[in-house]
């Protein structure tokens, strides 16, 4: 049971309340710290000592006192701990010992209203991010639906839902949020991320069309806008429009898209292009993919040899600061726009300053700045890690990839030969574009439309408008259902 624990620890910190400079202070702090029989009192000495750093201004070492006076039970501070952390960019710290309690634990957290709820909804975000979604919603049910956080919390209630795969439920807080976001002014970025997240629910839903609608609406100047074409085509590909996936995939042609990771999205296409029996066009898909991808299995097996957690960290650094990494820059370009990556070098980067500059401490100075070095190792490992797991992932699904074209290969041949036994047998075989010329002449005929034939040649302002009219060449005996 978490609880406040007094100011007035009667004895214990008289040395504490009588010496006079910084170095006096930690040195009563660090004795009652040391005693094991004064366990009782721990979290009270690492709270006053998170005081004196916050009062040294010292934001890094005050958070690594407080979270350690939470894990001992002592939040009195929390709130003032919780806007350190915004200014150093390292929430777990503070949040990670939280988490570890149950939400009726940590009633007595002081401040404010909107200051608990902003403490709540950092602990919830914490909780999402080890993928503990059951408490993340206890905790978000802390957040008072007047805070400035409540917009913030919604959002991450319907990302959890949809991860817990209650889709139509989470469809209401997304909205909330994005309700909320437009009334706050909380930018673009904000709006674009719900609706992302929108889409996926519906996505989730089964509800093709409403998944369709909200990725339209990502701008085509957002960070997101590739992410939502691909996934796009994906919503068409499931509510077996197959015309339409490969429309947007076209993009992915493009040599505007050149080192972007989306092999998926060539994956698509062929099997896209198999759902419409256009066999021919699947295999010189699967060879170019083939000749395009088995270079880049071999390079990412490469960079990945010997690559750690720490290194896969610096290494992105390197990329985001200087554009020179090691791994492929097709695999680590998303970084360049993603907040979570982005406030842990915040916090690295002041970590490592703050403990270059520890003189006024004195004989504490050296062990305070093994305190910050090892929270900076902490952080670096822990995001360098979830980075290194995410390029193995896509390094052996492209090795399944890459293995599952010889299967496929046999398939369209089966599947072809099932084709042309039947042409033979009624004596007709469709020709393709039979029909092309008309199917033009009726997308000219709509109100805002210009409609001319691809030859080949890329234009930026194209991308995602492209249309593809081909028919299926599927007889019926041969139909796919998918989606539904």
């Amino acid at each position: 049971m978490i609880a406040l624990l007094s100011l007035a620890f009667a004895g214990t910190f008289d040395a504490f309340d009588k010496a006079s400079g910084n170095e006096a202070r930690l040195d009563a702090l660090f004795a009652v710290i040391d005693d094991e029989g004064a366990s009782e009192d721990h979290g009270e000495a690492w709270s006053r000592m998170g005081g004196l750093f916050a009062d040294a201004e010292l934001e890094g070492a005050a958070l690594v006192a407080y979270g350690h006076a939470f894990e001992k039970g002592a939040t009195g501070s929390a709130v003032k701990a919780f806007a350190l952390a915004d200014q150093v960019g390292d929430h777990a710290i503070v949040a990670g010992p939280l988490a570890d309690y149950e939400p009726e634990d940590a009633k007595p957290l002081p401040g404010e209203k909107d200051e608990r709820s902003h403490v709540a909804y950092l602990v919830a975000r914490d909780l999402l991010r080890r993928d503990r979604l059951g408490p993340t919603l206890d905790w978000l049910k802390r957040v008072d639906g007047d805070s400035p956080d409540f917009a913030d919390a919604e959002s991450v209630r319907g990302v959890v839902l949809a991860a817990q795969g209650k889709n139509e439920e989470a469809l209401v807080p997304l909205q909330t949020a994005r309700a909320l976001g437009v009334s706050l002014d909380k930018g673009e970025r904000f709006d674009t991320k719900i609706l992302m997240n929108l889409a996926r629910a519906y996505y989730g839903a089964r509800n093709w069309g409403q998944s369709i609608y909200h990725y339209k609406q990502v701008p085509r100047d957002s960070d997101f806008w590739v992410e939502a074409h691909f996934e796009e085509a994906w919503a068409h590909f499931m509510g077996a429009d197959m015309s339409g996936a490969l429309g947007l995939l076209h993009s992915f042609s493009s040599p505007f898209m050149d080192g972007l990771w989306y092999p998926e999205a060539d994956m698509l296409r062929v099997q896209g292009l198999f759902m419409m029996c256009k066999f021919g066009t699947a295999v010189e898909e699967m060879d170019a993919f083939e000749k395009h991808y088995q270079p880049v299995l071999e390079q990412l097996d490469g960079a990945l040899t010997g690559l750690d957690e720490a290194g896969t960290f610096a290494d992105v650094g390197s990329y985001l600061d200087k554009g020179i990494p090691k791994l492929p820059p097709l695999v680590i370009r998303r970084y360049r726009s993603e907040d979570r990556i982005a406030e842990a070098r915040t916090a690295v980067d002041h970590y490592r300053t703050e403990a270059d500059g520890l003189e006024a401490l004195g004989k504490h100075g050296t062990k305070v700045a093994g305190w910050l070095n090892g929270r900076a190792d902490t952080i670096a490992k822990r995001e360098g890690g979830r980075i290194l797991t995410r390029i193995k992932g896509e390094r052996d699904e492209l090795h399944r990839m890459l293995t599952d074209l010889e299967l496929a290969r046999v398939d369209i041949l089966q599947l072809e030969s099932r084709l042309y036994e039947r042409a033979a047998a009624t004596g007709t075989l469709e020709d393709l574009t039979a029909d092309r010329i008309g199917k033009l002449r009726e997308l000219r005929k709509k109100k805002g439309y210009q409609v001319w034939p691809f030859e080949g040649e890329y234009w930026a302002d194209e991308l995602g408008w492209y249309q593809v009219d081909s028919r299926s060449d599927c007889p019926e005996s041969l139909a796919r259902k998918i989606g539904g």
